[in-house]
């Protein structure tokens, strides 16, 4: 009887965490954006970006993502027609250890591009490029 009682305030515990990347209505949040809130108001309200319902806490998160994504969006520079990528150039050299936080700013694209599940990508390719090398 404990194990069970044990078990059920362990899985209660543990419910906001591995539901804290989906809205109310099941639609996931961007990973970029990290966790929503763990505190929230008690109020419901419309959620910006068809979320559904939820808290204003909640809603305020939400807007100020997208704000984050719209505005960064609009820095980027349009690739010419048939382009379908732009690689970046790297901060800092290289150095050919085995070590990759060279890649943390690097541009990213998974071995099979077209695959419509992002999530289930098998693999992925970083670039970056300096003055004396194409890394891949």
């Amino acid at each position: 009887m404990k194990v069970k009682n044990i078990f059920i305030l362990i899985t209660l515990a543990l419910l906001p965490i591995l539901n804290a990347s989906k809205a109310p209505n099941g639609k996931e949040f961007p990973d970029h954006w990290g966790d929503p809130p763990l505190r929230q108001t008690r109020d419901l309200r419309p959620l910006p970006g068809g979320y559904g319902r939820g808290s204003g806490t909640l809603a305020k998160w939400i807007q100020q993502n997208l704000d984050k994504d719209s505005s960064s969006k609009s820095t980027l520079t349009p690739l010419e027609p048939g382009v379908r990528l732009a690689v970046t150039r790297t901060k800092t050299p290289i150095t050919i250890d085995g070590n990759l936080d060279e890649f943390a700013n690097a541009v990213c694209t998974p071995v099979e591009y077209f695959h419509p599940d992002q999530k289930n990508r098998p693999a992925q390719f970083f670039y970056l490029w300096d003055d004396e090398a194409f890394y891949v």
